[in-house]
């Protein structure tokens, strides 16, 4: 990962802090975006990473900024603007919190590399609101590396379809169409049959001598 960091400070006392320009409407501070939930800093969760990224990047070049990090807040009204640290009730977070955010951080990296995007579950349990077999489910991670094989199964499926007269587009979508791209070409097939009002196989006769053959 690389970044840019707004501004880092260093002290006469050789202390470093590193702060961010925060330009909102709200003026919030950053324990108000950075962690969720409300009582003692060890019940609440991490869920914007942004300052302690900024702590992990200056140490892997040799600048320890320890829990000094904080916004620099640009509001509209004057009295709004402030330089606001990262802390909860005056105090800010000690080494085993911001240790926190640096696992969080690693597990969101392992998962980007395993090709899993599914959302966080949370606190509350809200699910995934798609299924697995759902067109949209690779925005969601859902069967994210299984999604081109299921493409080429369903287009499989249609084109069995279209030569063998929709006999290949029932329920099973043929022996190598599998579950959801047989339910995907036969439910095209039945559309495409009820579309030209008779069976797949039926034969319409065209006024030059040809046969059109609706499948």
């Amino acid at each position: 990962m690389t970044g840019r960091i707004d501004r880092v400070d260093r002290h006469a006392d050789g202390r470093y802090r590193a702060l961010d320009y925060k330009t909102s409407a709200s003026g919030d501070g950053p324990a108000a975006v950075h962690l969720a939930g409300r009582g003692p800093v060890g019940k609440r969760r991490w869920r914007d990473l942004q300052l302690p990224l900024y702590r992990r990047l200056l140490a892997s070049i040799g600048i320890d900024v320890g829990p000094r990090l904080g916004y620099i807040v640009l509001a509209p009204k004057l009295a709004q603007c402030r330089v606001a640290m990262l802390e909860v009730a005056g105090t800010l977070l000690d080494s085993v919190k911001l240790d926190e955010a640096d696992a969080k951080a690693d597990e969101i990296a392992d998962a980007i590399l395993a090709g899993e995007f599914a959302p966080d579950t949370g606190p509350r349990g809200v699910s995934c609101p798609v299924r697995a077999d759902d067109p949209m489910a690779a925005i969601w991670g859902k069967g994210f590396r299984g999604i081109d094989l299921r493409m080429e199964d369903a287009a499989g499926d249609d084109a069995s379809a279209e030569e063998g007269g929709g006999e290949g587009g029932g329920e099973g979508g043929g022996e190598g169409g599998g579950k959801v791209g047989g339910k995907v070409g036969g439910k095209a097939a039945g559309e495409r049959r009820d579309a030209a009002g008779g069976d797949a196989a039926s034969s319409t006769p065209r006024a030059n001598g040809e046969q059109e053959v609706a499948s």
